[in-house]
């Protein structure tokens, strides 16, 4: 006959719930608790399912070192450094002295790539074109996608083509 392991359970004495409840009460993890209460992890979780208003209790007092600190935060805003350093956290968009990058969304960044390669393309054309002697011309292209016939590359390119022989 195979031998049964038997666990005896804990048992939820007064000094247990008093460890556990002073832990929470410094915000203190479940392992802490437990390690402090000298219980596993599985017999809290065991306790939190029978007692479901102790639990709640839990919850509560691991509340109370963040309320403390922002009592303690209000109270001493009469000191400049630590008032500026609350509104930069409160107030970021007024207050903060680092700057949120928003992210552009996939397409916009897709077309900006493929503007990007376009532009690259086309100046390698024209340097190419450059160096054999011919004249070059592109034409640049504004945000609402209509040429900018002003800028022409190509009058430019003769521009300094004329003013580089006039300088030999």
């Amino acid at each position: 006959m195979p031998h049964e392991i038997v666990i005896d359970p804990v048992k939820l004495t007064k000094e247990t719930i008093q460890k556990i409840e002073q832990v929470a009460s410094m915000d203190g993890t479940i392992e802490e608790m437990c390690s402090y209460a000298d219980i596993s992890t599985q017999t809290y979780y065991n306790w939190m399912a029978s007692f479901p208003k102790w639990k709640d209790r839990l919850e509560r007092l691991r509340q109370k070192p963040v309320l403390k600190a922002r009592s303690s935060v209000i109270r001493n805003l009469d000191d400049p450094d630590l008032a500026l350093r609350y509104l930069e956290r409160k107030k970021k968009d007024e207050f903060s002295t680092k700057q949120e990058i928003g992210i552009y969304k996939e397409e916009k960044i897709e077309k900006q790539l493929d503007d990007a390669q376009r532009a690259i393309e086309q100046a390698s054309q024209i340097a190419a074109g450059l160096i054999q002697g011919r004249s070059a011309t592109i034409d640049f292209v504004d945000e609402s996608g209509k040429n900018s016939p002003d800028d022409s590359v190509a009058g430019k390119a003769a521009e300094h083509s004329d003013t580089a022989n006039t300088d030999r």
